[in-house]
């Protein structure tokens, strides 16, 4: 069976769709990025589903993997089936070369699945929040540690060269700062 290779473009559409199925009240913003060697996908929304559940839905879409203990980058194939969904097909894995990634090869799941070549190597998830969900973190994070609340800053937030609005984050340093921001990126 003959693998279809997708541009980062097509890619970057069926993306837009797994999300618009999986959190259908949240705004993302996709975009692709192309550099000499091939093309990422940066995906950017304003409060809403965590990263780890943007993530979950968004990586399956990544047509490449990188071991960092061997530095070694290996590439992907994946099967979409006739409702959308894409399932891993095909990882040749780098423990052959002794690094940490198994190897993965799974059969056609349904006779209509189309073996696909992600055309971007890597999908980056970036979440930015309100200052309503600051406020909220601050004072859940105050009732439970009695910590001062740190100063709100709110910040412009661009995305793709376009002003979308503002994002906030506590300003400030030190471990108790750290630790509100830590909470507001869990969110």
């Amino acid at each position: 069976m003959s693998e279809e290779y997708l541009s980062a473009a097509e890619t970057a559409r069926l993306v837009r769709g797994a999300l618009a199925r999986s959190f259908p009240s949240a705004k993302f913003y996709v975009r692709t990025d192309t550099y000499s060697m091939g093309a990422s996908i940066q995906i950017d929304w304003m409060d809403g589903p965590s990263r780890v559940e943007v993530e979950k839905v968004a990586k399956l879409f990544e047509g490449a993997d990188f071991d960092g203990t061997i530095d070694l980058e290996c590439y992907k194939e994946h099967w979409i089936l006739p409702d959308g969904s894409v399932i891993l097909a095909k990882h040749p894995g780098t423990t052959p070369s002794m690094g940490r990634i198994d190897p993965e090869d799974n059969p056609k799941p349904h006779p209509d699945a189309r073996l696909v070549h992600f055309g971007a190597d890597y999908i980056f998830c970036e979440k930015a929040h309100t200052r309503q969900t600051a406020e909220k973190v601050g004072e859940r994070v105050h009732e439970r540690t009695g910590w001062p609340i740190p100063q709100i800053l709110e910040t412009c937030w661009w995305v793709g060269g376009k002003e979308r609005g503002n994002c906030a984050h506590f300003g400030g340093y030190g471990p108790q700062v750290d630790e509100y921001n830590r909470e507001l990126w869990r969110q």
